[in-house]
């Protein structure tokens, strides 16, 4: 008799990523929205406390420069990590806080739930970049490292797009130096 092989994976992302500006314990008014997105990557996992974005999108207008004037950093980003033998952590990072903003990734919906993201990050990387070509949209560079949360941020209801999702049982709070979380939602 044949198994029966269950889907595990969505077809497609969410084509959604908001960027919210960050209260002194709250994230706040929302700064801008990517939702003209091919794909977005990940590298590593917020459990390990590193995770980076990768965003192909076509962004590229007034509005979007006048965001990045906000908040890309002139700074080159690093950080550094040291693990010590007794599992004590040293870090050093030349983030520049005042371009950390908060963020929510949506993704692909599969059976009746949808993957949703939200952490604490800096534009990184090539940002800003763009490239042009013959019968085709200008692209933007855009890459996201997360950070880990400058503070405890309370997660109100507003900040989830309620035509992606229920917010029932939305986190309600990202814990400081957390790197973020995954969580699924029931899909609109």
């Amino acid at each position: 008799m044949p198994r029966t092989i269950t889907l595990h994976a969505p077809v497609g992302g969410g084509n959604l990523i908001d960027i919210f500006q960050l209260a002194t314990n709250a994230f706040g008014t929302k700064a801008y929205s990517f939702d003209n997105i091919s794909s977005v990557k990940s590298s590593g996992h917020p459990k390990q406390n590193k995770i980076q974005w990768d965003i192909d999108q076509i962004a590229s207008d007034e509005t979007f420069y006048n965001h990045l004037n906000t908040y890309l950093s002139e700074k080159v980003i690093e950080q550094v990590q040291f693990e010590c033998e007794d599992g004590t952590k040293l870090t050093y990072s030349t983030v520049d806080t005042t371009k950390v903003f908060g963020y929510t990734i949506y993704f692909g919906a599969l059976s009746g739930k949808r993957k949703v993201f939200v952490g604490c990050g800096t534009y990184s990387g090539e940002t800003g970049g763009l490239q042009t070509g013959n019968k085709a949209f200008e692209k933007t560079t855009v890459q996201i490292t997360g950070i880990p949360a400058p503070a405890t941020y309370s997660l109100p209801t507003t900040i989830w797009n309620t035509d992606m999702i229920a917010t029932t049982g939305a986190p309600t709070q990202l814990a400081k130096d957390s790197y973020g979380t995954f969580w699924f939602a029931t899909a609109v």
